[in-house]
């Protein structure tokens, strides 16, 4: 009996040590895998762990990414999708700025600047990603978006339970972190096979949640302790992007006027001058125009000092 028991560890190691190294040849790039056969490694791998539903789940959906490192603009698209603004993965990308810096003698791009290497690149190799604030740029665009800094559990917890979906960085496969000089002699850190995920759910309160539901946008969803969320997501400062499920700044078609909308999308403040907007992050790209019948719906405040 112990000589059956040992063969069937030594083999279920095997499979194991398999399935590593599939995923590995798959996320180099090496080897093509259906989407089902990724899903499943992933399972297997310890990547993904669906347990049951959630106390408070969005409903936002799965999109796969479509190019190899365009995780970051994938998110984007499913936290803007689960509002009905229907942005093909393409457009954003367009939208997002790209530090071409060439990689070489510990040079590299600023992944804070814009997207660093080719976004159907290998990681580390030729390609990178793009951190939290070039992201919530383009995601102002169409709605509100802030970056959360050094965040915490319970603050993204309160967000989805407010409605509002989260985008967090972090990290898949083995934790390492890495480093470079970006062109402008700022120092980068980094961690190879960053990765982004959207957060949609969790279990527990939202002062204290036990567990996160998130969207991989490779493996789909799952389920992660607390614990196992904060240490992913930890490897990158705890950053994220929050969306929100109305615009920030408005205008009426053929006006020059800029309103500012209130976070619970209630009320209409007047921005006083261009460069009032300017600071608050505000430019022309990210004003939406509406009609006026919409501006009234929106309770009028007080004027923003400029």
């Amino acid at each position: 009996m112990r000589k059956l028991v040992k063969i069937a560890a030594v083999s279920s190691e095997g499979l194991a040590v398999s399935i590593i190294a599939l995923g590995w040849l798959w996320w180099q790039q090496a080897i093509e895998l259906p989407a089902v056969a990724v899903r499943g490694l992933g399972r297997v791998a310890g990547v993904m762990s669906v347990e049951g539903t959630m106390d408070v789940q969005l409903p936002v959906a799965f999109h796969k990414q479509e190019h190899s490192l365009s995780c970051e603009i994938a998110t984007l698209k499913m936290a803007l999708d689960s509002y009905d603004i229907t942005i093909p993965e393409d457009s954003l990308i367009a939208q997002l700025p790209f530090d071409r810096t060439p990689k070489g003698g510990g040079v590299w791009g600023d992944p804070n600047e814009g997207f660093v290497g080719s976004i159907d690149g290998k990681m580390l190799v030729t390609g990178y990603g793009v951190y939290w604030d070039p992201i919530a740029k383009v995601g102002q665009r169409y709605r509100r978006t802030e970056v959360l800094r050094n965040s915490t559990a319970a603050e993204v917890a309160g967000h989805i339970a407010a409605g509002r979906p989260v985008i967090v960085w972090g990290y898949y496969g083995r934790y390492k972190p890495y480093s470079w000089t970006a062109a402008n002699g700022k120092a980068v850190q980094a961690v190879n096979g960053e990765h982004v995920r959207i957060v949609t759910g969790f279990n527990g309160s939202a002062q204290a949640p036990t567990q996160f539901s998130l969207i991989d946008p490779i493996f789909g969803p799952i389920t992660w302790s607390t614990n196992k969320f904060m240490e992913n997501w930890t490897s990158l400062g705890r950053h994220a992007v929050v969306v929100y499920p109305h615009p920030r700044w408005v205008r009426v078609v053929g006006s020059n006027r800029i309103w500012e909308i209130s976070k619970d999308g209630t009320t209409r403040q007047a921005v006083l001058s261009w460069d009032a907007f300017v600071a608050r992050g505000g430019f022309d790209e990210a004003v939406l125009s509406i009609d006026n019948a919409t501006l009234l719906e929106y309770k009028l405040g007080d004027a923003i000092a400029s």
